[in-house]
């Protein structure tokens, strides 16, 4: 019956937590998004890295490959909620004067790792759109479906005059 349980080990302390951040802040690859056999080949060996450079220091418990990965996935959860509070605290309504964000140096060097994430490629995502970017349009005009590419800056009346004039070719 015991052989099932693990043994919990020692939390993480202020200093191996700030030591994690500092050696966690030169392997940017770990935040890399694409999941390709070269990159998870580079996450592994900087993962490998970040834990024998952890392990090397005498003032910290040993811990495994698990264990820091867990930290780290913690560490990015109150980061996120915390600049979460912050801009929702930025945009409250009320008066006065804003309250500062509860950051440290290391958390806002983390926050531009995380920050700097670029988005994968040939996935759709509507972060990038603009408001000048042209929009297809598609018009059912008496049983005719009609596609039309418009940007924002033409007006409506021009629109409906290209595809008043499609219709009668």
């Amino acid at each position: 019956m015991d052989k099932g349980r693990r043994k919990r080990s020692k939390n993480f302390s202020e200093f191996e937590k700030t030591l994690f951040k500092q050696i966690v802040s030169n392997y940017p690859v770990i935040e890399n998004k694409q999941h390709d056999s070269g990159t998870e080949n580079k996450k592994k060996k900087a993962w490998i890295s970040i834990l024998n450079e952890f392990n090397s220091n005498e003032k910290v418990t040993k811990r495994t490959l698990q264990q820091v990965q867990v930290l780290w996935k913690n560490i990015k959860i109150n980061l996120k909620k915390t600049t979460a509070a912050t801009r929702q605290e930025r945009f409250k309504t009320g008066g006065g004067l804003p309250v500062p964000p509860d950051t440290e140096e290391l958390g806002d060097l983390l926050a531009g790792i995380i920050e700097s994430q670029q988005p994968l490629e040939g996935i759709p995502d509507d972060d990038h759109l603009d408001s000048s970017d042209d929009l297809i349009l598609t018009q059912d005009l008496g049983g005719h479906r009609e596609q039309s590419r418009c940007s924002n800056e033409s007006s409506s009346s021009q629109h409906q005059h290209t595809a008043a004039s499609s219709l009668l070719q």
